[in-house]
């Protein structure tokens, strides 16, 4: 074939390694790696003499061929050890990551699947056998099957996932509904990924552990509530083994608080180490002496003996014998600028603070910084956003993820901490996932639905999402077909791909699948019905492929 790059032209059916008596061996699929795709020949290939490849020198590597796409064009060469010194050496997200069992790890060139047949050919003359063979069964987007022997994307990310990543960078809230097993937080997941890694990879298992802290999880339920997600008092070990309550961010808070440090660029603010020190020295004068008095006015008077607090997790300082509490908020505010409390009251004190922590702890000036232009993205998933309260869980962020209300314009003050300024970022995107059969999505609120852009996920768009087989593909659609014309029910009760997929996998027979999956979720659907036993009668039989005697 005299111009590879045809490939884009192709589907890929079938991959397998043919030994020279016979034997014919497949992919060992890693976990979420995809049953076929445009990687899966390289990926054999590496399977099958990742010790050939693994032994060769950095100078072997560095010169081994992969890629030409035309006879006059240049060879592109190169198997390397990370992602980074792939990138050095071409700048591209065309490539493939293939992990050893040793742990290192081969990345080099890939993108449709002819791209990497040199690489192939050259595996098979280097490492193979006289009459091994490698074969690939692919067809012309809407033609017939063909077959080429001996001789097939990065993690090619499919244009579904291209597509959905775009719509919630736009919209900034998404929810995916859809009926049971069509793989909605699965493809949660793969959108996170691909947005963190700014497009390299939709497979959360090939992220940077820096890219993997840039998305979080949960999961509601009927009892999940404000402290749990937003902020709350919960029981902590106070002095002398007394059990007390300090409050505690939740979940959420915790995660914006993480997206809130990759927000801007040039900002200077180390208040909470001066702090710290601070607050130490005035705990160490009270153990030792009568307080802390090295504190002065703003005109030079000694403030007198100042003892520190801690209540409830926010700490502070007093003059002893008076009740003019100034507190880690009061303070940082001053520090950035605000007035300490609304009224403003004590402030001159707290200006004191600060200038104190400037002169004896290492203050440095406050400078806010700019917004990055190109700033890391986070995705916060909320599992089953329906089955909890959610105006309750959110509370005043409710406001707060308005994507018009995005950034520091959205803050807002929490009940238990009035003196905080509170809002998502910018650079915070959500996505919430929800069966339709569970609760209807007509449950929500028109506030809610402005929120959030609704992506609905149907049984057929996951069996290609999650690349089911032909065969797997019929008994899906007969079944989900049945429970629309005998069952009487809407598309909301047809069944995902992901119940499906142990067949694919081998991990589950058709009679199993039935028994233990699919007959207890339907014998739902239906309970208390009079027809109940003649609809299921019905579908068994659509899903057998059987007809009634």
């Amino acid at each position: 074939m005299d111009n590879l790059s045809l490939g884009d032209d192709y589907k890929i059916i079938d991959v397998k390694f043919e030994t020279a008596d016979g034997q014919i061996i497949r992919r060992r699929q890693k976990k979420f790696e995809r049953k076929i795709s445009n990687q899966t020949l390289p990926r054999l290939t590496c399977q099958i003499f990742e010790q050939q490849l693994l032994a060769l020198s950095n100078e072997e590597r560095k010169k081994f061929p992969i890629c030409k796409y035309r006879p006059t064009d240049d060879m592109i060469q190169g198997i390397f050890s990370s992602i980074d010194d792939f990138k050095e050496n071409r700048n591209t997200l065309e490539y493939l990551t293939y992990e050893c069992e040793n742990g290192e790890s081969l990345v080099f060139y890939c993108w449709n699947i002819f791209s990497t047949l040199i690489f192939v050919k050259e595996c098979l003359k280097r490492f193979g056998t006289e009459g091994d063979k490698f074969i690939l069964i692919y067809k012309d987007k809407g033609g017939e099957n063909e077959v080429m022997e001996s001789g097939s994307q990065t993690m090619a990310i499919e244009e579904h996932i291209r597509s959905y990543s775009d719509l919630l960078l736009s919209s900034k809230n998404i929810v995916f509904r859809g009926a049971p097993g069509t793989g909605k937080t699965y493809l949660s997941k793969q959108i996170a990924s691909y947005i963190v890694s700014n497009g390299r990879t939709s497979d959360i298992n090939s992220l940077s552990q820096n890219e993997i802290n840039q998305i979080d999880f949960v999961q509601f339920h009927p009892s999940y509530d404000y402290t749990d997600f937003v902020e709350g008092f919960r029981p902590s070990e106070a002095e002398n083994n007394q059990i007390g309550f300090s409050l505690k961010p939740g979940k959420f808070k915790e995660f914006i608080g993480k997206a809130q440090k990759f927000e801007t660029a040039d900002r200077q603010d180390n208040f909470a180490q001066a702090w710290g020190k601070f607050f130490e020295a005035v705990t160490e004068a009270m153990e030792t002496s009568q307080g802390y008095n090295e504190l002065k006015t703003l005109t030079g008077k000694p403030m007198g003996n100042i003892v520190s607090y801690d209540k409830n997790g926010i700490q502070g300082v007093f003059k002893k014998g008076t009740t003019q509490y100034l507190n880690y908020n009061q303070i940082y505010n001053v520090y950035r600028g605000l007035p300490g409390v609304p009224e403003g009251g004590l402030d001159n004190y707290r200006k004191a603070v600060v200038k104190h922590l400037r002169e004896k702890f290492g203050l440095e000036d406050y400078i806010v910084g700019k917004v990055k232009n190109d700033q890391d993205k986070f995705v916060f998933i909320i599992d089953e956003i329906n089955r909890g309260e959610i105006s309750k869980i959110f509370g005043e962020l409710f406001f707060s993820i308005d994507p018009d209300y995005r950034g520091i314009k959205g803050a807002v003050s929490t009940p238990y901490n009035s003196e905080e300024k509170l809002y998502i970022p910018e650079n915070v995107y959500i996505i919430g996932t929800m069966n339709d059969i569970d609760r209807s999505v007509e449950t929500f609120d028109f506030a809610m639905r402005r929120r959030f852009t609704f992506v609905e996920i149907t049984a057929d768009q996951s069996a290609q999402n999650m690349q089911l087989n032909e065969e797997t593909k019929e008994i899906m659609y007969r079944l989900n077909n049945a429970i629309v014309e005998e069952g009487h029910l809407t598309q909301d009760y047809q069944i995902g791909a992901s119940y499906f997929k142990n067949l694919d996998e081998g991990t589950l027979s058709i009679k199993n699948l039935w028994d233990y999956k699919l007959k207890p979720l339907l014998n739902d659907y239906f309970r208390g019905e009079r027809l109940a036993n003649d609809k299921m009668r019905a579908l068994e039989n659509a899903y057998f492929g059987t007809s009634e005697d």
